[in-house]
């Protein structure tokens, strides 16, 4: 039997919470974590959209085609980001849908968001929910795309198609968390064959998908593979000491809540609602288990210091389970008698929770935030008149982009290009400029002298005589003979 459609008030009224949500936390001081990774999306729709985050061939960069029509550095940043927000906020109503048609599942989604916004740091919630990381979008498309899938419908499946084909181009990583997730609720949860052989063939068409795709890219840096297996302890502590650095108030949420679910259980008037949503928690916890097993023995993590990021999907999936095993059993009268009122306030809970953490929506406090991470060089930049920066990684593309951003605002032509990891795919850009209208701002870090560096090839190599011509505190510049 398939499984029901969900119901189309109580989805459109939780989405419209979601989108309300993520512009409240789009239009914050939440700008203050941009960092160089951060800028690329933004970058890569105004100045060289590629299939793939430069210079990689992996994390397809949707969001930032869809945001090339935005010529506005801030609007296209802003864009971007909001459309990744309200991504992870609708995320967790789809995946608290699949888990359960019934009508608890908007306060369960609800519930969800309540732990990443009180539970969890902003440094976590800006990290994972911003367009550089692909967690957010794929894990929509994916909750979106399953539950499509079970509508019955052949049209639904046709969607449900379309969509794992776009997880495996943003991310083609979320089969090793959705994965596990399937399979421990096939065997924990009691969820039927049909559902989960249909979910394991949409993420196997889209991991396939996504393998292919990875030809378009010139830059192939992810390496499969396992290391050592002396090696796994100390991969799976590394794993670890991250996750609880990052999340241990999160996970200590989570096991709260499974405590008060387990409760219910022991309760007669909730015991037969507790009972479903227990296992529904015990399989998502089993299904974080494996990943974490798995993710700690492979080469990729060990080469990224085995960030705790790769876990983010199963601690999601985790996080509804945990809010349906304590918000369910209670919720299950009340959602059945009142179904609209439930739907009406989990959507208003949305964006008043995120109120209560980020304040009242400012497009002036998002500027501020904005000027403050990537605005330190720009004033100089400016005044010297740079074509391109060079400097550190880190601190290249959040100068380009503010400074572009200046250049835009002030009616100016032209692009302040950068020189530094992941120029490559403008290349042909920044070296259509005439060597000797080239000016080169090279960022000086605090406490540094200047140039060379450990990016100094990115102008050496293609500017070998330019020369220092001037400096300040922040930048020095470096112009052809």
């Amino acid at each position: 039997m398939p499984d029901r459609p969900p119901r189309p008030h109580a989805v459109g009224l939780f989405l419209a919470g979601a989108a309300v949500a993520a512009v409240v936390m789009d239009l914050s001081a939440t700008h203050r974590g941009h960092h160089g990774d951060s800028m690329i999306p933004v970058l890569a729709s105004l100045y060289g959209w590629e299939p793939f985050f430069w210079m990689t061939d992996r994390n397809g960069l949707l969001l930032g085609l869809l945001a090339t029509p935005v010529h506005n550095p801030l609007a296209n940043l802003l864009v971007q980001f909001g459309l990744s927000v309200f991504a992870g906020v609708a995320a967790l109503g789809l995946v608290a849908r699949y888990h359960n048609p019934a009508a608890v599942w908007p306060a369960v989604g609800a519930g969800a968001w309540a732990l990443l916004l009180f539970a969890g740091g902003e440094y976590e919630r800006f990290n994972m929910l911003n367009p550089c990381q692909p967690y957010a979008v794929s894990l929509f498309l994916a909750a979106a795309g399953l539950l499509l899938a079970g509508s019955g419908r052949w049209w639904g499946w046709l969607a449900a198609v379309a969509l794992f084909c776009g997880v495996g181009w943003v991310n083609l990583g979320l089969g090793m968390n959705l994965g596990p997730w399937l399979v421990a609720r096939r065997l924990l949860a009691g969820v039927g064959t049909a559902a989960t052989v249909r979910g394991l063939l949409l993420l196997t068409l889209g991991t396939g998908v996504g393998l292919g795709l990875q030809r378009l890219s010139d830059h192939h840096d992810t390496h499969f593979g396992f290391v050592v297996v002396e090696k796994w302890q100390e991969g799976w502590a590394g794993l670890a000491k991250d996750v609880r650095e990052h999340y241990e108030s999160n996970l200590h949420a989570t096991a709260a809540l499974l405590v008060v679910g387990l409760a219910w259980r022991l309760l007669p008037a909730t015991r037969t609602a507790a009972r479903p949503a227990l296992r529904d928690a015990l399989a998502a916890l089993a299904a974080f288990a494996l990943t974490f097993a798995f993710v700690g023995t492979t080469q990729w993590a060990a080469q990224n210091a085995y960030s705790s990021r790769y876990v983010f999907p199963s601690i999601f999936l985790l996080n509804v389970a945990a809010c349906g095993a304590a918000l369910g059993p209670p919720l299950s009268r009340l959602a059945g008698a009142r179904p609209r009122a439930v739907a009406v306030g989990a959507a208003a809970l949305l964006p008043l929770m995120t109120l209560a953490v980020y304040g009242w929506p400012s497009l002036a406090a998002a500027r501020a935030a904005v000027d403050e991470s990537t605005g330190r060089y720009t004033a100089d930049v400016l005044e010297m008149r740079c074509t391109h920066i060079s400097g550190e990684y880190w601190d290249v593309w959040p100068a380009v982009f503010h400074a572009n951003l200046a250049r835009y605002e002030r009616g100016e032509e032209g692009t302040v290009w950068g020189l530094a990891f992941r120029a490559a795919p403008t290349q042909k850009k920044w070296s259509a400029v005439p060597p000797a209208d080239v000016r080169i701002g090279w960022l000086v870090r605090e406490g540094a002298s200047g140039p060379p560096g450990e990016t100094a090839p990115w102008w050496l190599s293609h500017y070998p005589k330019h020369h220092e011509a001037r400096r300040t505190p922040r930048v020095v510049l470096l112009v052809a003979p």
